[in-house]
């Protein structure tokens, strides 16, 4: 059975009772962050849905259906994760879906189709979900599980219920985290550096930390565009576009107030962010975000032209010639 971590206990427990009083509408969009928990909370209404004889408000873990579940081999219960080179959820995927939800449950309990990331459907996929949507059958549960809401069709959101999952606040992050064995200040470090997303800490590598350091020194040390340029065309675009936006909201966000410590911009970044213009800093965030925008979204881009404009702006902005 899944851990749920306590921040997710009220979320889980209210799907349960509106399951149990059969109000459980047959489309829900869960709205988190995977680093926050989210996965662990879905698996776990998942469970109860699928399982035949639940035990105080959980999945029993025996029966029939709990243990087909568990193997992978559930008949009545469908994963759809993004495929391929550019990680999209096709419309091929979503008619094996609906060819599941037209058929009667072979367990004789709920059919259970489980979108993750559902934000990466394509619009031939989602379009070919609204029927789906629009026309539930019997005993027939969609859980889609999504990072940006913003990226999901308007008629997909519209048909589904919005369920926004708590985020954790860092005590509970740290307490969660202490938990799996780790000190407070590596603790402290690694939810610093993964935007405070427990799920992502536990899992961060030394070899992981070291690179997230490493950028900084290579942003702070090449002085021409060129080298740059090249050391960006080297790097995961859209792990350096976040971290390079954390860089200049921590500098931001230290001009209107002294704020809370973060260990995962160092002070020689901040010290050279403090001396840059607010005006030049907005403009180049504004710049990142539209850049970390159109990678998420797999725009056709040139990845190595990309590489030279961010380091172009990067030097231009320092003031280096």
């Amino acid at each position: 059975m899944t851990q749920i971590p306590n921040w997710l206990a009220d979320d889980y427990q209210n799907l349960i009772q509106q399951y149990d009083q059969n109000k459980l509408p047959h489309g829900l969009l869960m709205v988190g962050h995977e680093g926050n928990g989210s996965r662990e909370l879905t698996t776990s209404v998942i469970q109860y849905l699928m399982c035949t004889a639940p035990v105080a408000g959980f999945a029993c873990s025996e029966c029939k259906s709990c243990q087909l579940l568990a193997s992978g081999s559930h008949p009545d219960f469908l994963k759809v994760i993004p495929e391929g080179k550019s990680l999209t959820i096709k419309v091929d995927a979503i008619r094996q879906l609906t060819h599941l939800v037209s058929e009667t449950a072979q367990q004789a309990g709920n059919k259970v189709v489980y979108i993750q990331n559902a934000e990466k459907m394509n619009l031939n996929a989602a379009n070919a979900l609204l029927k789906v949507l629009e026309e539930p059958t019997p005993n027939t549960f969609l859980l889609m599980d999504v990072d940006e809401l913003s990226r999901v069709l308007p008629t997909v959101r519209s048909r589904s219920r919005l369920v926004r999952l708590s985020t954790p606040s860092q005590a509970q992050s740290l307490a969660w985290i202490a938990e799996q064995g780790l000190d407070e200040d590596s603790a402290l470090r690694k939810l610093s550096i993964c935007f405070d997303q427990p799920y992502e800490a536990i899992k961060l590598t030394t070899e992981a930390e070291q690179a997230w350091f490493e950028r900084e020194k290579s942003f702070l040390n090449h002085q021409h565009f060129t080298a740059l340029g090249k050391y960006v065309f080297s790097q995961e675009l859209p792990v350096l576009l976040e971290q390079v936006l954390c860089w200049v909201d921590t500098s931001l966000r230290q001009r209107q107030d002294a704020g809370k410590p973060q260990q995962s911009v160092s002070s020689a970044m901040l010290a050279e962010l403090s001396v840059i213009p607010a005006v030049l800093l907005f403009q180049f965030r504004d710049y990142i975000v539209s850049m970390l925008k159109s990678v998420k979204n797999q725009a056709n881009l040139n990845a190595q032209l990309m590489s030279e404009q961010i380091a172009a702006r990067w030097i231009n902005m320092r003031g280096i010639i």
